[in-house]
């Protein structure tokens, strides 16, 4: 649904692939904003035509997880679990580059006669040497074969081995790439069961920048009787796990934040928390880094990615922490910027 314009592009790359010209194609965005979806529905469209559709799911790096994880899901749909089997050189990087060599000749091999599709789904989160075979891979590609990659743009989002090999993929000659972001208005009306021009959708493209997943939570929100004033508490245990695995600096940076609003100083936010200036404005990075906010002109101003999430976070603060970070905000503006015309409803509305 809203995703006509990129569902034809991709379609396209996969018609060129099938003519002779193999590709790897990075599927990129932010989590929920339905990636695998557009995945799905591409290897719907090319089982429809005949063609193989083999998928290899990245998954979190947990104890005793094979390497090749994804590759070996594919090559075993393929009837090629052997491939990745080490050989009997005495040079470990002889036995890979053979290993390597022969996923490349199966993967041709499969594609015939109407070609194959295979899917590696969230790569940001892999094992370090299934991202060394994407790169061998997708630099060496034969046949009618095309690579579907997905993964998060967001650099904290992704390994380190995964993020190291991103600038040399996209360089790669056999590479096309395609970002997604928020569903247009049209899209985002009709998941809600409204009319586009319904102030209900107005309010849900504005909190959810258009990202399908949380215009599905506020769907069901709605649905459940509550009104959009409220956070769905789906969104709000997702925003809440994000923030666990951020330093205490910029758990604080963002909780003030919030309270302040959707655009904030970070001026303003480092004399509310009483932080060093420079201190604030690090925190500030890893929260950019972690997707939560963005920075914007003038230098030193930002704002949350999304209105649902600087509801989730300001939500997320207890009963006793949201008036004392309303007073600390007051006090700090009046510090910060004083009693002038243009901060008096800011004023009013913190204390």
């Amino acid at each position: 649904m809203g995703r006509h314009d990129e569902l034809r592009v991709l379609s396209g790359w996969f018609h060129e692939a099938t003519a002779g010209s193999p590709s790897l194609v990075l599927l990129g965005g932010d989590p929920g904003i339905g990636k695998t979806r557009m995945a799905v529905a591409l290897a719907d469209e090319a089982a429809a035509g005949g063609a193989r559709v083999a998928w290899g799911r990245g998954a979190e790096l947990a104890e005793g997880t094979p390497s090749f994880w994804p590759w070996r899901q594919v090559l075993d749909r393929l009837g090629r679990p052997d491939v990745l089997e080490a050989g009997g050189s005495d040079d470990p990087a002889v036995d890979r580059f053979a290993m390597f060599e022969g996923v490349i000749t199966s993967l041709a091999g499969a594609a015939e006669p109407a070609g194959l599709l295979v899917v590696l789904d969230d790569v940001h989160q892999v094992d370090a040497a299934s991202v060394r075979l994407l790169l061998h891979a997708a630099g060496g590609l034969q046949g009618r074969v095309m690579l579907l990659a997905t993964h998060r743009s967001n650099p904290a989002d992704r390994t380190t081995e995964f993020d190291a090999a991103f600038d040399e993929l996209q360089r790669l000659p056999t590479t096309n790439r395609l970002d997604l972001h928020g569903l247009p208005g049209g899209a985002v009306a009709d998941l809600l069961g409204v009319d586009v021009g319904d102030p209900i959708a107005a309010r849900a493209i504005e909190a959810s920048g258009g990202n399908p997943l949380l215009v599905g939570e506020l769907a069901r929100h709605l649905r459940a009787g509550h009104d959009l004033s409220t956070v769905p508490p789906s969104v709000r245990a997702s925003v809440r796990n994000r923030l666990t695995g951020r330093s205490a600096a910029c758990v604080r940076a963002l909780e003030t934040a919030a309270v302040i609003g959707r655009e904030f100083d970070a001026g303003l936010v480092a004399t509310a928390t009483g932080e060093p200036a420079l201190a604030t404005l690090d925190a500030l990075d890893e929260a950019v880094d972690a997707g939560f906010v963005e920075a914007i002109d003038p230098p030193g101003r930002y704002r949350f990615v999304h209105v649902l999430v600087r509801d989730a976070v300001e939500a997320a603060q207890s009963a006793t922490a949201l008036p004392a970070a309303h007073r600390r905000v007051a006090e700090a503006i009046e510090a910060y910027d004083g009693a002038r015309d243009d901060v008096l409803a800011d004023l009013a509305r913190h204390w």
